[in-house]
């Protein structure tokens, strides 16, 4: 702990003297030698304990796989199978609209095929064929008066 404060007042030390210095003095080599003359890796390096402590491992035991575990547990799985429900029936909802819109083309496309064949029906009641009755046609109108 000494030796990692004494590395950062030296990194400060060394950034204060490069606001006075000159722009021309390279930095980089600055900080890496200053980190050379007092920096050092410490003779053990930091480790994790091999256990946990009681508090740890009774806050494992209680909320993580105890009975507040469980809880926490069945009530994501009660607000996933309620979000699975509304999902269910908004696609319910949408199939019956294009299965109403489907129907409701059909019968129209009915309709109008009722209807157009009730018309060449009653053309043909008429003695109507087609476009006989045009201008210059055979048994057709002319345009000039008589």
């Amino acid at each position: 702990m000494k030796r990692t404060l004494i590395a950062v007042a030296g990194l400060l030390s060394a950034a204060s003297a490069f606001a006075d210095e000159p722009a021309g003095r390279n930095a980089r080599a600055a900080v890496i030698e200053a980190l050379e003359d007092r920096a050092s890796l410490p003779a053990q390096p930091p480790s994790l304990p091999d256990s946990a402590s009681d508090r740890a491992r009774e806050v494992n035991a209680t909320v993580a796989r105890g009975q507040k575990g469980q809880e926490e547990r069945a009530a994501a799985h009660e607000v996933a199978n309620q979000q699975a429900k509304e999902h269910a029936r908004k696609l319910q909802t949408e199939a019956a609209e294009v299965d109403r819109g489907a129907a409701s083309a059909a019968r129209k496309n009915n309709a109008d095929t009722r209807a157009a064949t009730a018309q060449e029906r009653s053309d043909a009641a008429k003695g109507h064929r087609g476009h006989d009755d045009l201008p210059g046609r055979p048994g057709g109108h002319s345009l000039k008066p008589n």
